[in-house]
């Protein structure tokens, strides 16, 4: 009650992060209502070994550190085996890392992020030295005006976790729409079912009415779409 209450007023960033700790733990626990929800072994059945590697015990805010969640994707990238990645919104590196460390060898990693002057993180530390930046190519700009055309329709895998205001979201799911080659997977982070106000909820509400393959990783904030 203190927290739900009182707290608002004594202390708002607790209050808030009670509040987003009880969305996340509903998020986590229960199927989506609207979008449908996948089992992560029924979304990505993948039987080989997957790897998971840095300092994701580091719970730096806007990083993705759940273990199912990094998992996921794992799975996602061995069992696709992608040879081009899209990912847009570099932050850290992390994702982007686990994607290319269980992808296809030859794979390649292209990660989008804003310049590091308009950024409160160093975009992409986590890859910097490490030997999946050979393979990594850090792209700057603003995804609303990015140009997007070099790589329109030749990405097999690619995953959205930018800026999760709602005109940026959907600027992002069309451009994902137009990146992915045909069979090639669309992934977005941090899709919050009980949290209908979201910019990444509102977007992929909407976009299951044209879409009705797309799902959310149950378990996780994730949610998938194979393309046509």
């Amino acid at each position: 009650m203190y927290r739900s209450t009182l707290s608002v007023f004594l202390n708002p960033q607790k209050a808030l992060k009670f509040g987003q700790d009880c969305l996340n733990w509903d998020d986590l626990d229960q199927p989506c209502p609207v979008i449908g929800s996948k089992e992560p072994w029924t979304a990505f059945p993948c039987d080989e070994d997957i790897f998971i590697c840095g300092s994701y015990h580091d719970n730096r805010v806007g990083g993705t550190n759940l273990l199912l969640e990094l998992a996921v994707l794992a799975a996602a990238s061995r069992l696709f085996q992608p040879r081009t990645i899209f990912e847009i919104g570099t932050h850290l590196g992390r994702t982007g890392r686990v994607l290319l460390m269980n992808a296809h060898s030859s794979s390649r990693l292209f990660t989008l992020d804003l310049p590091a002057d308009r950024c409160t993180h160093k975009p992409g530390i986590d890859l910097v030295n490490k030997p999946e930046a050979s393979r990594t190519t850090f792209l700057t700009g603003d995804s609303l005006t990015f140009d997007f055309s070099p790589w329109l329709g030749k990405c097999d895998l690619v995953w959205v976790d930018a800026c999760h205001d709602y005109d940026y979201v959907l600027k992002d799911t069309e451009n994902a729409l137009t990146l992915v080659a045909p069979g090639g997977w669309m992934l977005w982070h941090d899709y919050r079912h009980t949290a209908w106000w979201s910019g990444v909820t509102q977007c992929l509400r909407e976009l299951k009415k044209t879409h009705n393959n797309l799902f959310h990783v149950r378990g996780t904030t994730i949610a998938a779409l194979q393309a046509e």
